[in-house]
């Protein structure tokens, strides 16, 4: 499995602020005025997780490749939206270093359903989630998320 993020390029997405009941494209990310509601939407999604429900996102998947037996599965943008702020580490990273924990990513097998599960925490500040894509023998995947926000 090889994921690769870097930097949120705002260029390639569609963002969008909210004035009155319009929707408005704006060109490139505005700095947020907090003593006023306001509402931003990037690709035509207002919860994007990672991203703390306040400021703009930092970083995204730029690659996620999944090597299963003989097949190479390139797991498709539509998989990777909205999950931002990725925490990359493997299980073993964290037992190593205490300010990782919890911070991890991992890919298992699950034999009752022939699934490949990969797992992996996101988030930054308070705003934490859990991300699980469920890839099919197939190649057919399934994406989803829980907030971790107590």
């Amino acid at each position: 499995m090889r994921i690769v993020t870097g930097p949120w390029e705002s260029s390639e997405h569609k963002l969008e602020k909210r004035e009155g009941d319009i929707w408005k494209v704006i060109t490139q990310p505005e700095d947020f005025d907090y003593s006023k509601p306001f509402a931003y939407r990037i690709d035509g999604r207002e919860s994007t997780l990672g991203a703390d429900g306040f400021g703009w996102p930092e970083r995204e998947v730029k690659l996620f490749v999944v090597k299963w037996g003989d097949r190479v599965i390139n797991v498709p943008r539509k998989h990777l939206r909205d999950y931002y702020g990725l925490l990359l580490y493997s299980i073993e990273e964290t037992k190593l270093d205490d300010s990782k924990g919890g911070c991890w990513t991992k890919a298992e097998y699950d034999q009752k359903s022939g699934e490949l599960v990969i797992v992996s925490n996101g988030g930054g500040g308070a705003g934490w989630y859990r991300a699980t894509w469920r890839i099919k023998p197939d190649g057919t995947i399934k994406d989803s998320a829980e907030s971790l926000v107590e």
